[in-house]
């Protein structure tokens, strides 16, 4: 498990875009389309063909996820963390700390921290002193098309922050009902799938791999 790759992304530098997706040139930097992969396994699912852009302008991370799926059947829960839902992993390295954010498909988003605040689990951002850590969450649906776009202050997107150059070890884990995901080679009784093989929702110790352009 530890000898497979980790898929590397690059966060492209562009122009100030001020902490806004409207400002970001639609041409800017392209999707990279992205297998998703079964909880703890390599198995692909076929229902759900993604893409992740990631891009900077040296004070903010600019970060889509997108999968296609029927969005009408999309569920959202009270706390979020139910089903349908993002789940992000965030950290400067693998395994603790890191910052776990969680958003619904109509763009509510909660954040928390793990092993940052006296290796504590679970930390409600408010608690930490990091109000939902200043991200910013929306949704740009289509019917056929779920495409959630994150900005992250680089000061904030992880413990001690990031900066251009450097990297930044994040996962993408989404909990789906059966309605969205309905392959059986998915095990569970909902689909929980991810950009990195072999990871689940909390796991740290395998994650995908942003650099930040200069």
């Amino acid at each position: 498990r530890s000898a497979l790759p980790s898929p590397t992304f690059v966060a492209r530098r562009i122009h100030s875009a001020g902490g806004k997706w409207a400002n970001v040139a639609a041409d800017a930097f392209a999707p990279v389309k992205c297998p998703l992969y079964g909880a703890n396994t390599q198995v692909v699912s076929k229902d759900t063909p993604a893409t992740l852009r990631a891009a900077h302008d040296g004070e903010y991370l600019y970060l889509e996820l997108a999968m296609d799926c029927v969005t009408s059947n999309l569920l959202n829960s009270s706390n979020i963390m139910s089903h349908d839902c993002w789940e992000l992993v965030m950290a400067r390295q693998q395994g603790q700390p890191y910052r776990h954010f969680f958003s619904a498909p109509d763009g509510r988003m909660k954040a928390a921290s793990f092993g940052e605040v006296n290796w504590r689990a679970n930390v409600p951002a408010a608690e930490s002193g990091h109000e939902s850590f200043r991200a910013t969450c929306e949704t740009a649906n289509t019917p056929t098309r779920w495409t959630t776009r994150y900005v992250f202050p680089l000061a904030e997107a992880c413990s001690g922050g990031i900066a251009p150059g450097e990297k930044l070890y994040f996962n993408g884990v989404a909990v789906l009902s059966r309605t969205i995901v309905p392959d059986p080679a998915i095990a569970g009784r909902y689909a929980i799938l991810s950009y990195c093989s072999m990871t689940s929702v909390h796991t740290t110790d395998r994650t995908c791999v942003i650099t930040l352009e200069n």
